[in-house]
């Protein structure tokens, strides 16, 4: 069995998954240590990877892998190590953005707790595809964003191909640390609704509208729509301009859906970091709080700017970015100790 994303996975469903896969099966998890923890109870793969230590693999099982590969390692360790050390891979190379990229220097970094040198890296002019905008006022955002957002948002609202126009949208998300308060997800889907509708590119006749992003945030296994699933409302000329709300699967086909029908679900221009994560997007905006938030934190930071591809518009001072980077999440679990022994 694989089970992606495992970072995501909190304590109870993590023993669930282990109680029901046989003794006889092999378990392969894939997932970011240094990402946000589960919002559950438990930091479960980080303790699995003994998160902040390195560990090297075992002389036996360096002998194994370099006979089996042909080719020569230097992780051996040097101390007697738990079992474990040897199921851990950690992969080097990331496809999403070069390491040597803006993005690249700035996620090592900031993972890294380097605080000072991280700032530094945003604001270096060499790096194309990393920025910082400072809105110091909480009225502020809303001059320093509209045009962010109408550079961002415009292109699908005059797509007429269903799957190109949600391509164009997914190309593209405002990220926020907090739910509520003027730099949270509530405000900025708000802040964008108006700045789009007063440039003439949707018209809101209500809670539903032509262009509405959204994001589904109850599972319905009857319409086959799942927590994080993301669709447009869009008029559907082929139902006499009817409101529908249209999902493209896998495979590329449209899905379409009476809005009435539709599970709980929110309006998707911004979303939390949190529920970002295992999402990929070309571009990211990433809006911190403008002042101290005790959910502001490493992981946090991390997790956001490594959903971007290709560019990372970070909203937020030096004071507070800095904070951030500074507070690593710890979570006591008797875990690690199980695995790894003391230390």
């Amino acid at each position: 069995m694989i089970v992606d994303e495992a970072s995501m996975i909190d304590l109870s469903m993590m023993t669930r998954l282990f109680e029901a896969v046989p003794r006889s099966s092999r378990l392969i998890l894939i997932g970011d240590e240094h990402q946000l923890a589960s919002v559950e109870a438990g930091a479960i793969l980080g303790d699995i990877c003994d998160s902040g230590r390195r560990s090297g693999w075992s002389p036996s099982f360096l002998e194994k892998l370099e006979a089996l590969t042909g080719s020569t390692y230097h992780q051996a360790s040097s101390k007697e190590e738990s079992p474990l050390a040897d199921c851990i891979v950690e992969l080097q190379r990331s496809y999403r953005f070069d390491d040597s990229s803006g993005i690249g220097k700035f996620a090592r970094l900031v993972r890294d707790g380097e605080a000072a040198k991280a700032v530094e890296c945003l604001q270096a002019a060499e790096h194309e595809d990393i920025s910082q905008l400072t809105a110091k006022e909480p009225g502020g955002i809303e001059e320093s964003t509209r045009e962010i957002i109408l550079e961002a948002y415009e292109g699908y609202l005059k797509q007429a191909d269903p799957v190109l126009r949600m391509e164009a949208f997914n190309s593209f998300r405002i990220l926020c640390a907090h739910r509520r308060g003027p730099h949270g997800v509530s405000n900025l889907n708000r802040l964008v609704e108006t700045a789009l509708e007063g440039a003439g590119l949707l018209t809101r006749e209500g809670w539903w509208y032509h262009g509405r992003p959204i994001l589904i945030t109850r599972n319905d296994y009857q319409l086959d729509l799942f927590n994080g699933d993301t669709g447009l409302i869009v008029r559907d000329e082929e139902r006499d301009g009817a409101l529908r709300a249209q999902f493209i699967d896998p495979e590329g086909r449209i899905r379409s859906f009476a809005p009435a029908r539709l599970p709980p679900h929110e309006t998707a221009y911004a979303m939390t970091i949190h529920k970002s994560q295992g999402s990929e997007f070309d571009r990211v905006f990433v809006v911190l709080p403008n002042g101290p938030s005790l959910i502001l934190s490493r992981e946090l930071i991390y997790t956001a700017i490594t959903r971007a591809k290709k560019k990372v518009i970070l909203l937020g001072d030096e004071d507070t970015i800095t904070a951030g980077i500074e507070k690593k999440i710890e979570r006591a679990s008797g875990l690690r100790r199980a695995l790894w022994g003391e230390g």
